[in-house]
């Protein structure tokens, strides 16, 4: 995997932030004056059916006055499975073609290759030019593409962009990864906030940030990126899309300008169904704290929630959330000592690595689990530290009590996750 992003790396580094993207014919997309473009990067593997209602849509959304084209990324399935010939032959007939928003393509991997190198190699940011990440389990709203457009222009090419904003969140979530427990919300009269915490599900990417992202990467691949205080800490480091990501905007003070439309009304909303991670007894579970409702046009007559953009605060005056979910006045730079402590190859102190809010969605059961099952290099330590060095099976039998679920009311009486499928439904998702 490393040798394709350094190489992606080697090109950023000599000259692909001057190069503008040429489009199916050969033209290039985006004015020549400098005039912003926005690169739509979708995702696909075996799940035809999804892709199709993600495509359907993007189609069906209104456009933006922005210079917009597709990249469809499809991974390779060694089996060959009949649902992944399926995927092929839809990106192969969308291939070249030019819709409403603008042309399409499509890039189809050799050999197996996960979700997450797919990421890392789909895009080499460019000057100008920001980039959309879909992955095919979302469903969009009507009015992506115009709230896209409006956080692009205010916050990437108003005045002087803030170089701490990395990107802008699609995605207005109700549930805290992070302390896995329901957000408490921003009370700022839902203007956009900065969030220092990464989205799997719609981001806008921009391209200096992301550069310097992938550079970060490509020297930091070997660790396993714990940051203080996170659940996220349990995700597996070999597959997660995202825990690279949180640890860099975590290292450098890196945020996500988020929306912050009133019930918690969204651009992006994950659709979660049963399959091969998710069984159909979790699904109440998961919609409950996942699914958030699409924004519509009538909405947006009635919410105005582009004014909150255009008229909203300047990044420098937004309310501020770090790495914890904890509001704060300005940026903290970890120290160098705390940095080099969470990049050891042995796992950090518990007072360093457990969560915050030890109370809600984890159980007493996994402390039995990780005692009988594990090999830790620290069998004193808390069993959330362990389970971050666990083998898969410990993950998978680590299952959430009963009696803690009925103590906490954090079920609502609904039938709960294993850690390990949890853990990727509610983002550290694996690679395919």
């Amino acid at each position: 995997m490393r040798v394709p992003v350094l190489v992606l790396v080697l090109v950023l580094c000599f000259g692909a932030f001057l190069t503008p993207h040429a489009g199916c014919n050969g033209e290039k997309i985006g004015a020549e004056n400098g005039s912003p473009r926005l690169a739509v990067h979708c995702f696909a593997f075996n799940r035809p059916d999804n892709f199709q209602r993600l495509w359907s849509q993007l189609m069906k959304a209104k456009t933006s006055n922005l210079p917009t084209f597709f990249v469809i990324h499809v991974d390779h399935d060694a089996a060959q499975s009949s649902q992944w010939r399926e995927q092929v032959n839809i990106a192969a007939n969308l291939t070249g073609t030019v819709n409403k928003h603008g042309p399409v393509s499509t890039v189809f991997a050799t050999s197996p290759k996960g979700l997450r190198t797919t990421m890392l190699e789909a895009w080499a940011p460019v000057k100008g030019e920001y980039a959309m990440f879909l992955e095919d389990d979302i469903e969009v709203s009507e009015m992506l593409f115009i709230y896209a457009e409006h956080l692009i222009r205010r916050y990437g090419e108003h005045g002087t962009p803030d170089p701490s904003i990395m990107g802008y969140k699609l995605y207005n979530q109700k549930w805290d990864e992070v302390n896995q427990r329901f957000e408490k919300g921003v009370d700022n009269g839902h203007l956009p906030f900065k969030i220092q915490e990464p989205c799997s599900w719609g981001t806008v990417f921009v391209a200096e940030p992301y550069a310097r992202y992938l550079q970060w990467f490509v020297r930091n691949a070997h660790m396993d990126p714990y940051i203080p205080h996170a659940w996220s800490n349990t995700w597996d480091a070999e597959r997660s899309a995202k825990k690279y990501l949180q640890r860099f905007m975590w290292e450098e003070g890196i945020f996500l300008v988020s929306i912050n439309l009133p019930h918690h009304y969204s651009l992006t909303s994950p659709k979660m169904e049963a399959g091969t991670n998710i069984k159909a007894k979790w699904l109440p579970y998961l919609r409950d704290r996942l699914e958030v409702p699409l924004l519509r046009q009538i909405d947006e007559d009635r919410l105005h929630g582009l004014a909150t953009i255009d008229q909203g605060p300047s990044p420098s005056a937004m309310v501020m959330l770090n790495a914890s979910h904890v509001e704060v006045k300005s940026v903290v730079l970890p120290k160098p000592s705390e940095r080099n402590l969470l990049s050891e190859q042995q796992l950090p102190p518990n007072n360093i690595l457990d969560p915050l809010h030890l109370k809600g969605a984890r159980c007493v059961l996994c402390v039995c689990v990780c005692a009988c099952v594990c090999v830790c290099a620290n069998p004193s330590r808390s069993c959330f530290s362990s389970v971050s060095r666990c083998s898969s099976l410990s993950l998978s039998l680590a299952t959430y009590s009963p009696h803690q679920i009925q103590a906490t009311g954090d079920c609502k009486g609904q039938a709960a996750p294993s850690r390990r499928d949890e853990r990727m439904a509610l983002g550290g998702k694996a690679s395919r």
